[in-house]
């Protein structure tokens, strides 16, 4: 009896196992529905050129709204989708959508345009991290409601060799250029109403920058560290130079001053060897107003 109850136990064993393996290898189990849990789903890769950008799990036949891509490029708009990398497939436009019947890629197509937008300089340098590569940026035409280069846009950025605005720029904000140190020249626009605290304080290879007629102040520290600057030209519209604006540009022989009255400063902190050029006619009124009699011995006319 005790054997017969023994190959019993053996048997249910074996059973239960071969039951957990049917259910493992071939069997979908159902929803309360009937519907089988295990449907099959497939991948939409979306592109940027060579780049994976994004993926989506979308069950087969199911749809999904097409988004526009997550990223932006400079002077270029986001187009559409294409289904082939040459951009020579169909066309599916965000907003589209499209039914998933197996796996795909999808590659952005770009629009060219003429101008830049404010919130790309932010996303497109946001971007550059290769501190190895440096990079040309020509600021033109941007957003009308643009008009300020904002508080440490370009900071730290090691992108600049040379960079120029067409549009109006009223202000140079704090810190904007801080450290840029691959800018090697800058044009100002006609516009430009102040060069504020810090803007170009660690430029080490600014080697040429105008002082447009439009300009009123200059901000502390606003050329601190320029090593490169060699010459300045300051225009008669500049009133006021800050504490510092000229401190540590060790090889800033010349400084030539347009205006007959002398900008207000406390201490520009010039080198000793830097020449003050001023009119002839202004020499005695620079050698005694505050904050140039301390370089009355580097000042002469011209």
């Amino acid at each position: 009896m005790k054997k017969l109850f023994y190959l019993f136990s053996i048997a249910l064993i074996l059973a239960s196992v071969s039951c957990a393996k049917d259910d493992d290898t071939g069997f979908e189990e159902d929803d309360s529905n009937g519907n089988s849990q295990n449907t099959e789903k497939f991948k939409i890769v979306f592109y940027d050129d060579d780049k994976a950008v994004d993926s989506v799990s979308i069950e087969n036949g199911k749809k999904t709204t097409l988004k526009k891509i997550k990223i932006t490029h400079l002077m270029t708009d986001f187009k559409c989708w294409n289904t082939k990398k040459d951009l020579s497939g169909e066309n599916y436009m965000p907003g589209t959508e499209y039914v998933v019947k197996s796996n795909v890629n999808l590659y952005a197509v770009w629009e060219k345009r003429d101008n830049l937008r404010d919130y790309e300089i932010y996303t497109y340098l946001g971007t550059l991290k290769d501190k190895n590569k440096v990079y040309n940026l020509e600021i033109i035409d941007l957003n009308p409601n643009f008009d300020t280069i904002n508080k440490g846009l370009l900071s730290h950025k090691e992108i600049n060799v040379s960079v120029s605005f067409t549009k109006e720029i009223k202000k140079i904000t704090e810190q904007a250029f801080h450290n840029c140190v691959n800018l090697k020249s800058i044009i100002l626009p006609q516009s430009v109403t102040s060069i504020e605290e810090g803007a170009f304080n660690g430029c080490i290879n600014l080697s040429s920058i105008n002082i447009p007629n439009s300009l009123k102040d200059i901000g502390n520290a606003a050329f601190q560290s320029c090593i490169s600057l060699e010459s300045m030209t300051i225009s008669e519209s500049v009133i006021s130079i800050g504490l510092y604006a000229f401190e540590g540009c060790d090889y800033l022989k010349t400084l030539k001053m347009l205006g007959t009255e002398p900008p207000h400063t406390f201490n520009m902190y010039l080198p000793q060897e830097t020449i003050i050029e001023v009119p002839a006619s202004a020499v005695e009124t620079y050698q005694k107003a505050d904050g140039w009699s301390r370089y009355s011995k580097n000042i002469s006319g011209y």
